[in-house]
């Protein structure tokens, strides 16, 4: 049975070649964007799921609440909780304490960046983790001792057994971080955990270097930015018994009533950090936010949406030509139920042809995909297993079946007196109201897709070109990497395209931040700023405006800070007056008074869009870790050169690491850049396919009315006459779409921008633009259609009657 649906089916593709191929590619489309969707989907679900106790896993994250009721949420928590859960809690098997590492390491010559965190024994047992050299019961419990992975071994020690040997890790400002012994080699199993690592060090390490300088910050409760506790519950242990011991340690260490912030903690399950529903601070790895998938899956969703229907419209066209086999097999004597599963059986094996086609294009998709930022190279891993491929084929015969559903239940509906006696008499298309609804929402879609990526576009623009309060256009950050400014811009200044060169903790406008609680001398509440550490040649080099006071100076040491210079916000909300009155006050930062000698125009801080912050600019030589470099516009690549030769004869260990500062801020809206790009992508391929739908409809409207056509023509009726006769019901659907979609289009894209501080506004052009890209793309696929039927002789359809 199943071999002759089959054989027929595949007969029927053959006879209609042209609705085929236009099905198929339809098809193909919408299953080659949903196959990249699965493979995301499945990616993301395999982060720490090859650890067997991943159900009893969970992350302790911290929420704190200051006075004005304001919260903020981390992924971290203080190291005193994880010794207080080891001995309070006995619901816990292990807890894990460990803290992010990031160093190089060098020896015998050679050098590696890596990252890793110390971590005690326990790390081992909460995430599973095999040992391919070492004793996994000694591994990590003295100080100074290191595990590191295979591909860091194989780099240091080729074939060698690295278990006891000397591995040297070095801060990147050049300080030493220590001499660590090698008791272990981790197995690499390839599992995928939201936890990047290529060492762990002894977190023993960071306890006695405390004990030894009398450092009390291990020890402090609101210590929260650098710590990360995770507990391994004993089995049948339910999680809200450590929600409760973990409110108890809350109360009694954190919630004094007059003391801010109050720190609440929570727990998180393992599989649920990867995909969250939202980002806490200080995340240990990069983790994907759950709206992101659904946003994905919802775009995936609106093109094969619209492939399905662009399958039914071209079905409905074909109707006229199959209603006479569907009277002849009845005759015959087949069934309904066998109509409908014939017509079943051809849509899946055309769904079947499409996975062919959408295989190749996702060969093409998934490097297009790559390509949209460096981001999604860390975030993806999009190869297939042979599971994968199985949940691809059976995704497509469930494309296949909901495609075909509509089409063979209407097909099989005909009676078979009226197709044999008169074909003429069906009007199919006039009963499909539901059709035609759905050709308007599928052109509203579209319509709202490429509105919504337009006002992206412009915002991402209008974010990128904003007034930053310092220049950005032709400066070249440099990584220091430890060594001396001073002796770095000695050596670069003298190069003829240098216009200035100053140096800075950081980059500005990327979404980092440093910042230091302060007050007003005299006054309790304290204040958040910003800053960012600089030289006496930051300002004029940056361009920024000095509104009052003076710049830092040669005189002001740089060893011994006395000075700040503040922004127009800080002024603002530390109410110190105008922004004169400001200068020569004194703050408190943190335990040290600092007279204010200078106040800037404001300046963005943290990134663009987002509102201003009190910031200020310090003098501390310490923390400059950027030079910035100033080009000229000519001679850029030579420029280049000769920054990279001084480079290397100042430090041939480490390779010359710049950037633009632009492309910095470019790379810094990544994820802003990927949604523009893939909502953008969603809607060309739905009105590509919807176009594909408005075809099969032109094709069947002027094949049941050539006839009519004909004798209008016969009695007069002109060419234009015919083709507006022709077009009106079309342009009366996509007028209705335009409608819609330019009216929930604005309302989306400005529901989104509210998120913004500084936005642009919708302009009219921004909705004619997505309405003219429809009408055209509308007008030329009805077009073609409508001139030929108009152009064909009236005798080659009359000539039977």
């Amino acid at each position: 049975m199943l071999r002759n649906y089959l054989t027929i089916a595949y007969r029927n593709i053959l006879r209609h070649k042209l609705f085929s191929f236009i099905n198929i590619l339809g098809l193909s489309l919408g299953i080659s964007v949903c196959l990249l969707i699965i493979l995301m989907v499945v990616d993301q679900l395999s982060y720490d799921s090859y650890n067997p106790n991943k159900d009893r896993v969970y992350r302790i994250t911290s929420q704190q609440t200051w006075a004005d009721n304001s919260t903020g949420k981390l992924a971290a928590a203080p190291a005193p909780l994880a010794e207080r859960l080891r001995s309070e809690y006995p619901g816990g098997e292990k807890v894990a304490l460990f803290r992010n590492l990031d160093y190089r390491a060098l020896h015998n010559g050679k050098d590696m960046d890596l990252s890793g965190f110390y971590a005690g024994p326990e790390f081992l047992d909460v995430f599973s983790i095999e040992l391919a050299e070492g004793n996994r019961n000694h591994v990590l419990k003295d100080p100074f001792s290191i595990v590191i992975s295979e591909k860091l071994a194989h780099t240091f020690f080729r074939n060698q057994n690295p278990v006891g040997k000397i591995l040297t890790l070095e801060e990147y400002d050049g300080k030493k971080a220590g001499d660590f012994i090698i008791s272990g080699v981790l197995k690499n199993s390839g599992n995928k955990s939201h936890l990047k690592y290529d060492v762990l060090a002894s977190i023993n390490t960071l306890t006695s270097l405390a004990k030894a300088n009398n450092d009390q910050s291990f020890s402090a409760w609101l210590n929260l930015s650098n710590y990360y506790v995770y507990v391994l519950l004993k089995e049948k242990q339910p999680v809200s018994s450590l929600q409760n011991i973990l409110d108890e340690i809350s109360r009694k260490e954190l919630s004094q009533k007059d003391v801010f912030p109050h720190i609440k903690f929570h727990t998180q399950a393992l599989q649920g950090i990867n995909l969250t529903h939202e980002i806490l601070a200080n995340e240990p790895g990069v983790v994907l936010r759950r709206g992101i998938l659904y946003l994905f899956a919802l775009l995936a969703f609106i093109v094969m949406v619209s492939a399905c229907f662009n399958y039914n419209s071209l079905c409905v066209a074909r109707s006229l030509s199959r209603a006479k086999e569907v009277g002849i097999r009845k005759v015959a004597g087949a069934g309904r139920s066998q109509i409908i599963w014939q017509f079943l059986t051809e849509s899946v094996l055309m769904a079947l042809i499409a996975l062919g086609f959408a295989l190749t294009l996702l060969q093409f998709i998934k490097p297009a995909f790559y390509s949209l930022d460096p981001y999604v190279q860390k975030l993806f891993n999009l190869d297939a297993n042979l599971l994968v491929y199985g949940v691809f084929a059976v995704f497509t015969i469930l494309v296949g079946m909901v495609a075909g559903l509509f089409p063979s239940l209407v097909l099989s509906r005909f009676q078979t007196v009226h197709v044999l006696k008169n074909l003429a008499t069906l009007s199919t298309f006039s009963r499909f109201r539901l059709q035609r609804a759905l050709l308007v929402v599928q052109f509203s879609l579209s319509l709202i897709c490429i509105i919504f990526t337009i006002v992206a576009y412009r915002q991402f623009e209008y974010t990128m070109e904003a007034d930053l309060g310092f220049k950005t256009k032709n400066v070249l950050n440099v990584e220091l990497q430890g060594k001396s400014y001073n002796l770095f811009s000695q050596r670069v200044a003298h190069q003829g395209n240098i216009r200035a060169i100053s140096a800075a903790s950081y980059l500005p406008g990327q979404g980092w931040n440093m910042g230091v609680e302060v007050k007003r001398l005299g006054v309790e509440e304290a204040t958040w700023l910003d800053y960012v550490a600089v030289d006496a040649n930051y300002i004029p080099a940056m361009e920024m405006k000095l509104l009052a006071g003076r710049n830092f100076s040669g005189v002001d040491s740089l060893q011994h800070e006395k000075f700040i210079i503040i922004n127009e916000r800080a002024v603002q909300k530390l109410e110190l007056g105008s922004a004169a009155s400001a200068v020569g006050q004194y703050i408190s930062v943190g335990e040290k008074p600092l007279q204010i000698i200078g106040v800037v125009k404001d300046f963005v801080i943290r990134r663009p869009g987002e509102p201003i912050q009190p910031g200020a600019l310090r003098n501390l030589a310490n923390e400059l870790r950027y030079a910035n470099i100033h080009l000229s516009d000519k001679e850029v690549r030579s420029t280049l050169k000769d920054l990279e030769i001084s480079w290397q004869n100042l430090d041939a260990l480490h390779p010359f690491k710049y950037k633009f500062y632009d492309d910095a801020l470019a790379a810094a809206h990544g994820g802003f850049s990927i949604m523009m790009k893939v909502v953008g992508f969603a809607g060309l391929l739905s009105v590509c396919i919807a176009c594909f739908g408005l075809l099969g409809i032109a094709i069947y409207s002027t094949q049941s009315r050539l006839k009519e056509l004909s004798i209008r023509k016969v009695l007069g009726a002109g060419a234009t006459s015919l083709a507006l006769l022709l077009s009106k019901n079309f342009l009366q659907l996509i007028l209705i779409s335009i409608v819609i979609g330019t009216a929930a289009g604005y309302y989306i894209s400005n529901l989104w921008l509210q998120s913004h501080a500084y936005r642009v506004d919708i302009g009219v052009g921004t909705l004619l633009f997505g309405v003219v890209l429809i009408l055209i793309l509308t007008l030329l696929t009805v077009g073609v259609q409508v001139c030929k039927t108009v152009r064909a002789n009236p005798a080659d359809h009359l000539k039977m009657e």
